[in-house]
């Protein structure tokens, strides 16, 4: 019993693909992460995701799934060499054992079936639920019908194993080693050898080979503070010469720095040391701290990011778009919409992922500016493509128009106070008066005598 586990096929003319030359024109590979149950949780997603790099590095055009609901179908034209990796556990049905797949168990000749090539190889990376004999050395031979050389050990002997993946990673970082001597020849970073039942070590030396396209069908959360990083490469296809192609290394989102009260602050004055501060109460005098809300920074990747790959090779960056590459996690969506349509001028709201009728009409000023139609006014994953296909547009500013009050009817009361009335300026007729004749004084009346009241007492005059 060996102590590496895993699961591999080699399909017709396995014999051209472990010493087939480096000037193969088409390399296409699946890479399908399962759930394990047996394995660490998201471990098939960490290793698909080293595989596909590894694959890149290699020359192949590569199609990366997480969990699939259903299997991929296959290429319109069958290339010249075919890998499918497949990480998850290993189930029994009635043709036998299978891979088990969210979109139901399937047999390692199914997938060779699948996915025909010149020269095709099927790995998997999983653990036997029971036992399973190791076959002689000499069963898979040059020429043969598809068959599968089973590696298997019971569930508790799988912790303390040797994995496939460890192996094959480890051969593509040391070229020239014993188990990546088979397949170095062709250019694949998969490691074999003479350890390996079934199969026989070709001594060659690895050559380089160009870069391809990695295709992100269901990328990753971010798994570490690395930066994504695009470089030219080779891409090649059945009958043209090689143009330039992207290589995407680090698929993971920048990491946000720590803002507002999650910053470390130095100790205050008067406070013993060591201080660990829980809070502080705001001042009235004080400053208000920032939140950790968004603010207008990009989600996924950056907008100068696209902007520099579609400068580099617009048919990639069509390519990478379309299958989700620089999409968002859904639960940002909106904020990534909200924050591409700021940066347009379209937006003028806050950023706060609340998608409402100011981002709907944000949407309408943008497709008036760009012009067509837009698919949606939601904030789903075909608005951020058909946004981001174009955003190198700026709105024009949004004019505010004043808001014309109505005035209230002046009040008819009087005021208590008594003012002059103004003149009229228009001429009023006046009616003549008859001039006013001048009469003499009257004469002065004759004096009479008076009688003093006072001279004659008291009394009542009769």
């Amino acid at each position: 019993m060996r102590g590496l586990i895993g699961r591999i096929m080699l399909g017709t003319g396995a014999a051209l693909l472990l010493a087939a030359p480096a000037w193969a024109e088409t390399r296409q590979a699946l890479v399908i992460a399962g759930r394990a149950a047996s394995q660490e949780i998201g471990q098939p997603g960490r290793d698909a995701l080293a595989v596909s790099r590894a694959l890149l590095a290699a020359g192949f055009d590569v199609r990366r799934l997480e969990n699939p609901a259903s299997l991929p179908e296959p290429p319109a034209e069958a290339p010249d060499v075919m890998l499918v990796y497949v990480s998850a556990d290993l189930a029994q049905n009635d043709d036998g054992r299978a891979i088990a797949l969210a979109s139901g168990p399937v047999t390692l000749a199914e997938l060779a079936a699948r996915y025909p090539a010149a020269q095709q190889m099927v790995l998997a990376e999983s653990c036997a639920v029971e036992p399973v004999a190791e076959p002689a050395e000499d069963e898979a031979k040059p020429g043969d019908a598809p068959a599968a050389a089973l590696l298997a050990h019971s569930p508790a002997a799988c912790a303390g194993s040797a994995r496939l993946t460890t192996a094959l990673l480890a051969a593509l970082e040391r070229p020239g080693a014993e188990l990546a001597d088979s397949l170095s020849g062709a250019g694949l970073p998969v490691a074999t050898g003479s350890d390996w039942a079934g199969f026989t070590a070709l001594v060659a030396q690895p050559k380089a080979a160009g870069g391809g396209t990695l295709i992100l069908d269901a990328p990753l959360r971010p798994v570490s503070a690395l930066t994504p990083t695009a470089r030219p490469g080779a891409l090649s296809a059945a009958g043209q010469a090689a143009t330039s192609g992207v290589q995407i290394f680090n698929a993971a989102a920048p990491v946000q720095p720590l803002t507002g009260d999650r910053a470390a602050r130095p100790t205050g004055a008067g406070l013993p040391e060591p201080s660990i501060i829980v809070g502080e109460r705001p001042r009235e005098d004080g400053v208000t701290p920032p939140t950790d809300s968004l603010a207008g920074s990009a989600l996924g990747t950056s907008a100068e990011e696209r902007a520099r790959i579609r400068a580099e090779d617009p048919q990639a960056f069509a390519s990478l778009l379309e299958s989700g590459a620089f999409d968002p996690p859904a639960d940002q969506m909106a904020s990534a919409i909200q924050t591409d349509l700021q940066r347009m001028n379209c937006y003028t709201g806050r950023i706060d992922g609340d998608w409402g009728n100011g981002s709907r009409q944000a949407v309408d000023r943008y497709f008036q500016r760009a012009g067509g139609t837009a698919v949606t006014r939601e904030a789903e994953v075909t608005l951020f493509r058909q946004i981001a296909l174009r955003d190198d547009l700026r709105c024009p500013d949004v004019v505010v128009q004043p808001v014309v009050r109505n005035t209230p009817a002046a009040s008819t009361r009087q005021p208590t106070t008594t003012r002059s009335t103004p003149a009229r300026t228009t001429t009023q007729r006046q009616p003549v008066q008859p001039p006013r004749q001048t009469t003499p004084p009257p004469a002065a009346a004759t004096t009479q005598p008076r009688i003093n009241p006072n001279a004659l007492g008291s009394g009542i005059f009769r």
